[in-house]
This record gives structure tokens, C-alpha cells and sequence, in this order.
């Protein structure tokens, strides 16, 4: 079976226990129990970790790009451009989309903006 998700899993712990996201999540689910609030902890940990490893991605293929760049190498066409002639380049964007699977298309648009609007405190 493929493992897409051990790789983030030492990040994620670290970033479900720092004090700020905790006290993100307790201040925007004011109302939630707590399954609640540690679900939307998980989720917000793995969206980070997801987000962060795109956007290094980027900063190594192709530093100039806009961050929505990201969604174009997800989908796995290796476009004429300079950066993704380097079969370096492509080998790391095929590693990429293979832990980003689930991120692919206007996912990765929908969890960027979701990332942009978190405090930057994490």
C-alpha cells in the first residue's frame, strides 16, 4: 500500500501540540466540544504540512512562480518551460505529487487560500 502521509507525521505532532494553533482553534470553535476541536486540530496540522511542502516544491523548481503555481506541477504535465526540463526538477515533482495526491487540482487552491487566512504565528 502506498504511504502518502508518513512523511508529515512527526510536523503534524508538533504543530497539534504548539500552544497557538490550539488557542486558534479553541477561539474560532468557541461552541465545540472538544472531538470537535481536536479534528479540526488534526486537519488544520496536515493542511500546513501539505501547504509547506508545495511551497518548497516551488521555492526549489521554480522560485519565481506564484504560489498557485503549485496546483499546474500537481497535475503531473511536464510543461515546456526551463525549470521542468531538469529531470532533478522533475524527479522532485513527481515525489511531490506523489505525498500531494490528495491535494491535486483546485484543492490546492482551496487549501492554499484556507492557509494564507491562518494567523502567521505557526
Amino acid at each position: 500500500m502506498r504511504d502518502t502521509i508518513s512523511w508529515r507525521k512527526d510536523l503534524c505532532k508538533k504543530l497539534r501540540n504548539s500552544d497557538e494553533l490550539q488557542q486558534h482553534i479553541v477561539s474560532s470553535l468557541v461552541n465545540a466540544d472538544t472531538k470537535v476541536q481536536q479534528r479540526e486540530l488534526k486537519r488544520l496540522a496536515q493542511l500546513v504540512a501539505d501547504v509547506e511542502l508545495g511551497l518548497t516544491l516551488l521555492k526549489e523548481v521554480a522560485p519565481e512562480e506564484p504560489a498557485t503555481s503549485v496546483e499546474a506541477l500537481l497535475k503531473g504535465y511536464r510543461f515546456s518551460v526551463e525549470q521542468l526540463q531538469s529531470d532533478r526538477n522533475w524527479q522532485l515533482i513527481q515525489n511531490a505529487r506523489f505525498y500531494l495526491i490528495k491535494r491535486k487540482g483546485r484543492q490546492w487552491l482551496r487549501v492554499l487560500q484556507e492557509y494564507i487566512n491562518l494567523p502567521e504565528y505557526y
